[in-house]
C-alpha cells in the first residue's frame, strides 16, 4: 500500500481513494486538456512519417490516426508492429511475395475510406 501519495515502482501512486474523489468539488480544478499539443510544445508537426515519429513526441497527427483506423497506413511505416492491424489500402506491393516481409494481414482495397458514400 502506498500511503505517502508518492509514486513507487510496485504500486504507482497506489489505490484510488474513492471517498476523497467523490467528496472533492471538481469545479476547483482548471478546465484544460492534460494532453500536450505539439504546436504549443513548439515542435513542427508537418511531415511526420509515422505514428508518433515526429520530433515532438508520441502524439500522432489527426491524419495519421485516420489512416491507421482506415487501414491505409502501410505496415512497414508503423513505428511499432501491431498484431491486430490489417492493411486495407491499395498498394499491391504489400501482398507481393517478392516485396518486403509484412506480418500483418493484407486485404487490398477493403478500407472503409474507399466505401464511404459521397455527400
Amino acid at each position: 500500500m502506498n500511503s505517502g501519495n508518492s509514486w513507487n515502482e510496485r504500486t504507482g501512486f497506489g489505490p484510488t481513494n474513492l471517498e476523497t474523489m467523490l467528496s472533492t468539488d471538481p469545479s476547483q480544478f482548471p478546465d484544460e486538456n492534460p494532453l500536450p499539443d505539439k504546436k504549443k510544445l513548439g515542435k513542427d508537426t508537418e511531415g511526420s512519417t509515422g505514428f508518433g515519429s515526429s520530433e515532438g513526441g508520441s502524439v500522432p497527427l489527426p491524419q495519421e490516426v485516420a489512416d491507421y483506423a482506415d487501414g491505409i497506413k502501410f505496415p512497414l511505416e508503423l513505428e511499432h508492429e501491431d498484431p491486430n492491424y490489417v492493411y486495407r489500402g491499395l498498394d499491391d506491393s504489400a501482398a507481393s511475395p517478392g516485396g518486403d516481409y509484412i506480418s500483418s494481414p493484407v486485404h487490398l482495397g477493403t478500407s472503409p475510406r474507399f466505401h464511404k458514400k459521397k455527400k
